[in-house]
């Protein structure tokens, strides 16, 4: 009886969480809004009750301000660097100390070299530069199949194409979903392309859908105040 119970409270709380994940993912501006209203401590309370892909959804609507002070002190920082646009990372990041930024540079690396063993060829769908590109990774990631250019040694996402060969920067897509543009002329690996087209620009590890609106919000201020060296 107890069993029974105990099971249908959990089809109850997977049943809510689904509601709230679709909800901000529905009302993103909204949702916004009202985070940008809370004090560090209320916004920090919320992101501690959600499931983890509400959580990130909701640091990537965060005023970066504001989710720069939250993530000063969390627990999960890494984790939703790591799966955060690239246009809110930079723009939180950019708000670190010098010293918080390294902290925080480390942190990713790390959390990314744990992750890597969850996924085929231990290749991330998407990799936060923290550096240079892990040595497993096929040199031909070392640029965007689109545009022909190389990747910023920090923070800048690259994201695996359905070849499980090339890479691309996420403003380069163009919902084509993480297809590689050369097609049949590429010789792919096969084994990640659903997992890719989950998540695409737009989308992290976790599956989160971001909004194309905060995939842009602060382009200018990241251009303008950001600046890092390309590879």
């Amino acid at each position: 009886m107890y069993q029974n119970k105990f099971d249908r409270l959990l089809e109850s709380l997977e049943t809510i969480e689904r509601q709230l994940d679709r909800y901000v993912e529905e009302h993103g501006e909204e949702v916004a809004d009202h985070m940008s209203s809370l004090s560090m401590r209320d916004a920090t309370a919320v992101l501690d009750t959600a499931p983890i892909p509400t959580q990130i959804k909701l640091v990537n609507l965060m005023d970066p301000d504001l989710a720069s002070r939250v993530l000063r002190r969390s627990q999960n920082r890494a984790m939703y660097l790591a799966n955060i646009s690239e246009t809110q990372r930079l723009l939180i990041v950019q708000r670190f100390s010098e010293r918080r930024n390294s902290q925080a540079l480390n942190e990713v690396k790390l959390w990314q070299e744990l992750e890597m063993n969850t996924w085929p060829n231990r290749i991330l769908p998407s990799t936060v530069m923290t550096g240079e590109l892990p040595v497993h990774y096929p040199a031909e990631m070392s640029t965007c199949v689109i545009c022909g250019k190389g990747y910023q040694k920090l923070w800048q996402s690259v994201w695996l194409t359905d070849c499980e060969i090339h890479s691309y920067h996420e403003n380069c897509d163009n919902g084509k979903c993480g297809a590689c543009p050369l097609g049949e002329k590429c010789q792919t690996r096969g084994g990640l392309a659903a997992a890719v087209s989950a998540v695409h620009p737009g989308h992290v590890h976790l599956g989160l859908e971001q909004t194309n609106a905060s995939a842009r919000q602060g382009e200018e201020d990241i251009e303008a105040g950001f600046s890092i060296s390309r590879l």
